[in-house]
């Protein structure tokens, strides 16, 4: 509650200010001595997680079916194959060189590996 008011309170002083506001105070409070700072970052751990799923379900529901149709064709189809399938692969792979990992292992990093947003 705290952050979203310091949030509120510094976009009303300054357009676009909020996010800097908050990213600071966090800062602040990191380096702090907290007794119980543990419990706090599970929270905000678990709060990530939850917010991040609700925002790509936000995202896709505002796409409209008729935008969607656009990119369904031969291209994109073609787009999706080749970073699927070489442009992907060859980021894992050029990422993990002397790494230690087995083939078998840069092949399913390839295909299932964290991918970022």
């Amino acid at each position: 509650a705290t952050v979203l008011g310091v949030f509120v309170l510094a976009d009303i002083f300054a357009h676009e200010s909020g996010l800097l506001a908050v990213v600071v105070m966090g800062m602040v409070m990191g380096n702090q001595k907290l007794p119980n700072i543990k419990e706090l970052l599970y929270f905000k751990e678990s709060l990530s997680v939850l917010l991040i799923s609700i925002l790509f379900i936000l995202l896709a529901a505002n796409i409209e079916y008729s935008e969607l149709m656009l990119i369904y064709n031969w291209k994109a189809l073609l787009l999706f194959g080749a970073v699927m399938l070489i442009v992907r692969p060859l980021g894992v792979f050029l990422s993990s060189i002397n790494s230690g990992l087995k083939w078998n292992e840069k092949i399913f990093i390839s295909w299932v590996g964290p991918r970022g947003i």
